[in-house]
């Protein structure tokens, strides 16, 4: 969610020199959250982009609010026309993905692993690379999603062809059409596509000459100020910013690890699975415990 003030701020207690200050803003959120009935877990975690993170009492739906983080709505639609491609699929490998990387310890930004968010975008990077078809398109690529003339009126946020919307600068546009026959030739399961994810980004991503994106086909070079960075992943919209800038060395490795050891799990050719009454975080597979991953 992203919050804003249509009608001006609230006086005093979110102005920094006169301009509304965002950390300001979601630390007075934080605070109101803690008081509210349907509300628990509140977290308040200082990024680039501060927010707020909750679980709602009556869903338990974990939900995020930001202050003009309009870019993020972007983010969101295109993850969103990105699952119309696949609803069989890619929701339900989001989630395992999702919960794996939080299992394993590494699907938390603040304490410098990965966001649940860059963990998605490499998914999308990996269906997008699966051979002989790709299962997902690029919908950001300008000339068309696989490779097809198609009509530029399709692009979002077109009102006329050859006209685009941009968000604090940034290029928002993406390809609206959706054809589900293309994902559909491809006859793998969610858990083969699991597994293959893992191999992708455990064992063949080159980190130390290519980043993670989702707008382009082919490779894109690791250049500049983000050569020294373990690995890169670059926002769809937000060209400049790597949302894996918080990983350092030590994390890095240890997110392989755990790829590569979820992997050898996963093809154990002896998968006795066994889930202990009440207790989800365990799980022994053939003659190997795995606690998360």
């Amino acid at each position: 969610m992203s919050l804003s003030f249509p009608a001006g701020p609230p006086r005093g207690k979110v102005l920094m020199g006169g301009v509304v200050c965002p950390d300001l803003v979601m630390r007075e959120v934080a605070k109101a959250l803690v008081d509210y009935p349907n509300a628990r877990d509140e977290q308040y975690i200082c990024a680039k982009v501060p927010i707020v993170r909750f679980r709602g009492q009556d869903m338990d739906i974990e939900a995020d609010i930001s202050y003009r983080n309009d870019l993020a709505l972007h983010n969101t639609q295109l993850l969103r026309q990105y699952c119309k491609w696949d609803e069989d699929r890619l929701p339900t490998l989001g989630i395992w993905v999702k919960t794996w990387a939080k299992r394993c310890g590494v699907g938390d930004a603040s304490k410098g692993s990965l966001s649940s968010y860059a963990w998605i975008l490499m998914l999308v990077h990996y269906l997008q690379r699966t051979e002989p078809i790709r299962i997902m398109p690029f919908l950001q690529f300008r000339k068309d999603a696989f490779g097809n003339d198609i009509d530029p009126a399709l692009f979002k946020g077109m009102q006329n062809p050859g006209e685009s919307q941009f968000v604090n600068g940034w290029n928002v546009d993406f390809w609206k059409f959706v054809d589900v026959g293309q994902s559909q030739r491809v006859g793998i399961s969610v858990y083969e596509l699991f597994v293959g994810f893992l191999d992708y980004f455990a064992n063949h991503f080159q980190y130390n000459l290519h980043i993670i994106q989702i707008n382009t086909p082919g490779n894109a070079p690791k250049v500049g100020r983000w050569y020294r960075c373990p690995m890169v992943i670059r926002d769809p919209f937000e060209l400049d910013h790597n949302l894996a800038q918080g990983v350092d060395d030590d994390m890095f490795r240890y997110i392989r690890t755990c790829m590569r050891h979820s992997r050898s799990v996963f093809m154990d050719p002896r998968p006795v699975v066994q889930v202990p009454d009440g207790d989800s975080r365990s799980v022994r597979i053939g003659s190997q415990s795995c606690a998360g991953c």
